[in-house]
């Protein structure tokens, strides 16, 4: 990785999984014809090492079009992340944030938890055509906050 590249980064996005469990209209995972998948965990640890041994010191996002939280490994990741990135931030779109789920969030110590939350009501949570119901998915929040 070029050192040259990585000191005008400010963000750098680690897509670990393309799945996601939530159809926003305002995203193009609905017309994308990328295979759904994870990262291999070796390879996104392989990564995060490449990046600390470049210096960045700049915010690592797990996030981009897939729910992260959605990796079988992703607590794993985060965790190995934040013992070598300073700002490793977790996105989630806050569906999956059990009592189990937020409790190994903080054991893998994310610089930062973002809950994209870009619903006002239970009319328009039912457009994400989630299963779950909205005050699931509420109390999630809640617990995580």
């Amino acid at each position: 990785m070029s050192k040259n590249l990585l000191e005008k980064a400010k963000h750098v996005f680690l897509e670990v999984t393309n799945y996601c469990n939530f159809r926003c209209n305002f995203c193009p995972q609905s017309i994308s014809k990328r295979p759904l998948e994870h990262m291999d965990t070796e390879l996104a640890k392989n990564l995060i090492k490449q990046l600390c041994e470049a210096g960045y010191e700049n915010n690592l996002y797990f996030h981009l079009l897939g729910e992260p939280l959605l990796h079988p490994d992703i607590f794993e990741i985060v965790e190995f992340a934040s013992k070598r990135i300073p700002r490793a931030i977790l996105f989630t779109n806050g569906s999956l944030l059990t009592k189990n789920n937020i409790e190994s969030i903080f054991d893998a110590w994310p610089y930062e938890l973002m809950i994209s939350m870009q619903l006002v009501d239970e009319q328009s949570f039912k457009l994400r055509c989630s299963s779950m119901s909205w005050n699931r998915y509420i109390s999630g929040i809640r617990n995580a906050v």
